[in-house]
This record gives structure tokens, sequence and C-alpha cells, in this order.
């Protein structure tokens, strides 16, 4: 979800609608919207800000590591902070900002990525066969 300007009336939908796991997508508001939604059990992207932003820093931190997962954006969203466009290979400078913001290694911020990234699509029954021809593919070396 999209939440930049409107965190207050996000936090408020969400509450009124029931919904109990939703991914906030590069959330930058105040810190007592996004306490509210870690208590709600969201998940959070951190993206390419994480190595610019001590808010995004306090953020990245305060993130559950059951609930911590990355992203780049579009190629055009990262653009005003490394002038030029957002390429996949940007997330090893994301998983190394998230290591230095959380004191803890790169390999260490991957698994707990990829674990999260796993449950949450295990998890959904609205992706369970994205989740078996994903995951289950890559086990069987297909």
């Amino acid at each position: 979800m999209h939440t930049k300007g409107a965190e207050k009336d996000i936090l408020d939908l969400l509450t009124r609608y029931g919904i109990q796991r939703a991914i906030i997508h590069w959330y930058s508001g105040p810190l007592d919207v996004f306490r509210e939604l870690v208590a709600m059990g969201m998940y959070f992207t951190i993206g390419v800000d994480v190595l610019y932003s001590e808010h995004i820093r306090t953020i990245a931190r305060e993130v559950p590591a059951d609930r911590l997962l990355t992203e780049t954006d579009n190629p055009g969203g990262p653009k005003g902070l490394i002038g030029s466009i957002g390429m996949p290979s940007l997330l090893i400078e994301v998983i190394q900002g998230l290591a230095e913001a959380r004191n803890t290694g790169t390999r260490t911020i991957m698994q707990m990525v990829q674990r999260n990234l796993v449950r949450l699509i295990e998890d959904d029954p609205w992706l369970s066969g994205t989740y078996a021809r994903v995951f289950e593919g890559q086990r069987n070396g297909t």
C-alpha cells in the first residue's frame, strides 16, 4: 500500500475494514502511525532511502524482523536520491543499508527478507498457487 501523505487515513481504513495483513510500501510517515501499523501486523518494504535518511533508518530498525521486506521501487522512484534510474541491482545497496541500520550482516538481512516473503506468500490463500509454482519449483530444481 502507498501511504505517502495519507498515513493516518490508510491506518483508519485498514482498521475500519479489518485488514490484518498488508505490505506498506516505502513508509516514510510519522512514527506514531508507523508504530500503530506495526502493532496491527503489517509488513514493510524498505528501499534505497535507507542510505540517505535517518528517519528511514529509524523505521528500518523498528520494523519487526518477521515483517521486513526490501524493494527498489519503480525505475523512476529512486532517481531523485541516486541520480539515475532504479534497477534491481540496487537491492544490494538497500540490503547493505539495512544491515548497517540494524547492526547485523547482509546475509542475515537476505535470509530474513527471503523467509518473510516465503511466509507472506505461503500463508495467503490467494497466493498459494504462486508459492507452489515459485518456491516448490526452486526446491525441486525445476
